[in-house]
């Protein structure tokens, strides 16, 4: 397997949005980015559906402190969706295994928090990692501890992948941390 690719320069999204713009219309509802701390939110799926478009690669995870403002129906322009994605991190294309990439996800759900009346904790959970994914589903336990949270993930056309599977390869759109809000990389990923 080779191991990197393709590393994206910072302002990577703001790249992708402004090829993509071009085919940017009007919005029938609005793409929101609202509790995308710790669920899916369709502005984050709109982010991580540009970078996977823009980068070629088979899934994108776009961390939740990327996003911006929600975007409103209408007409979008391109500065509107410049200032909903304000990205200007770093995100790296490598091929990756279903192990890898659930590490990846492990990182991005760290952050999520379980209170006492085990309930959700939205407020303590505010860390802008949470994982925004496209061409990947995964379900995960908020109360299991770090490393156990991804519970199940299947690729694009449904297909159960395991997470522990560390031979079978997947081109993947992740973002690098550094020293901004970010999921960070698995160190064995980090140090290619």
């Amino acid at each position: 397997m080779s191991s990197l690719l393709i590393r994206l320069a910072a302002g990577a999204m703001a790249a992708a949005v402004t090829v993509f713009a071009g085919t940017v219309g009007n919005l029938a509802a609005v793409l929101s980015s609202a509790h995308a701390e710790v669920e899916e939110c369709s502005l984050g799926s709109f982010a991580a559906d540009v970078l996977r478009d823009a980068s070629g690669a088979d899934l994108a995870v776009v961390p939740s402190g990327a996003l911006g403002g929600n975007l409103l129906p209408g007409e979008v322009t391109p500065e509107q969706l410049e200032a909903s994605l304000p990205d200007k991190r770093s995100y790296l294309v490598a091929e990756m295994t279903p192990a890898m990439v659930s590490a990846v996800l492990e990182n991005g759900l760290a952050a999520v928090v379980i209170d006492e009346a085990e309930l959700l904790d939205e407020e303590a959970s505010r860390a802008g990692t949470f994982p925004q994914v496209s061409g990947i589903r995964y379900e995960y336990d908020a109360s299991a501890p770090y490393g156990s949270k991804v519970t199940r993930m299947w690729d694009g056309a449904g297909n159960e992948l395991s997470i522990y599977d560390t031979s079978s390869v997947l081109l993947a759109a992740v973002p690098i941390s550094e020293g901004v809000e970010g999921t960070a990389l698995p160190g064995t990923l980090a140090e290619m």
